[in-house]
């Protein structure tokens, strides 16, 4: 995906009906923490994207003291710069949690080794003094908060200072990768569903041959002689 957005300039834009739905459910969680009336846009929103909302909204997570809501950073590493958005950082006792809603995909199977956690924990230790944080990296929490339902299921994962140190080896590793790489390989799993580009870069031809490779041979339950 790097390779076509930012070195053949492909750029090109995703299916927006992919994110309606997540998109729908952002935007009414941060209009809440701020305190607006939301009457008339949840008479004029669709179902799928109400019901949604009321569930995380009437659960604990909405209860929590909120830091700061859709909390843009530029963040640098290195000679990189690195941006992202985060849904939501609430003070949970003497923990900060940084909350990731799920209202689609769900949160990855192993949290800890997912790029999103890495970084969104990393740029909220990095920028504690702009968000007016004085905590250790220990003091800091990651949860995917997910519905399911009418209920909400969640996955933390906690911080420290090895994880915050590796972290940032490892995206300056990658970084140097990225930039020295001639051939940009095909990875052999793709966790980006809605990807512009699915069905030309060759992702899918891959995962099927890898398929038919691993395809086990069927044993016959009998022999013939014994029909």
């Amino acid at each position: 995906k790097y390779e076509l957005d930012y070195v053949k300039k492909l750029l090109w834009p995703s299916n927006p009906k992919n994110f309606r739905l997540g998109k729908g459910v952002h935007q009414l969680l941060d209009y809440a923490s701020r305190k607006f009336g939301l009457n008339a846009i949840l008479e004029a929103a669709d179902d799928d994207i109400v019901a949604v909302w009321r569930v995380i909204h009437q659960s604990r997570w909405c209860e929590l003291p909120i830091i700061a809501s859709e909390w843009g950073f530029s963040l640098e590493v290195g000679r990189f710069w690195i941006y992202g958005r985060i849904d939501r950082i609430v003070q949970e006792e003497e923990c900060i949690n940084i909350l990731d809603w799920k209202t689609g995909m769900g949160a990855p199977k192993v949290p800890q080794d997912d790029w999103q956690t890495r970084v969104y924990l990393y740029a909220v230790y990095e920028a504690r003094k702009d968000l007016k944080l004085d905590i250790q990296p220990e003091q800091l929490r990651f949860t995917y908060v997910q519905v399911k339902g009418h209920q909400t299921v969640e996955k933390a994962v906690n911080y420290s200072m090895a994880m915050h140190l590796e972290t940032r080896q490892l995206l300056e590793e990658t970084f140097t990768r990225i930039l020295m790489a001639d051939v940009y390989e095909l990875p052999k799993y793709c966790p980006d569903q809605f990807c512009p580009y699915r069905k030309i870069c060759g992702i899918t031809e891959l995962l099927d041959a890898l398929a038919d490779e691993q395809e086990p041979e069927l044993e016959p339950a009998f022999a013939l002689e014994d029909v």
